[in-house]
């Protein structure tokens, strides 16, 4: 994997994981006080999860695609 794609596919995860966290964190803060505050705060958190995912998907399948030796002139 070309090490650009490596660093954004590793921050994409770890993005992942802490929207996962926080996604938790908010549910559990809608558990305790029904506010509907949380639940936007969840749907917003959720679909920055979503686009992480399909972000990290990105990478991965499309390593192949753009691989450096396709775009090497020499």
């Amino acid at each position: 994997m070309e090490p650009t794609s490596l660093i954004l596919s590793i921050v994409s995860i770890v993005n992942m994981g802490i929207l996962g966290i926080l996604i938790c964190i908010f549910g559990k803060m809608y558990g305790k006080t029904r506010a509907q505050l949380p639940l936007g705060m969840i749907v917003v958190a959720g679909m920055l999860f979503l686009h992480n995912v399909i972000g990290a998907l990105a990478y991965f399948s499309m390593e192949e695609i753009f691989h450096m030796k396709y775009f090497h002139t020499c």
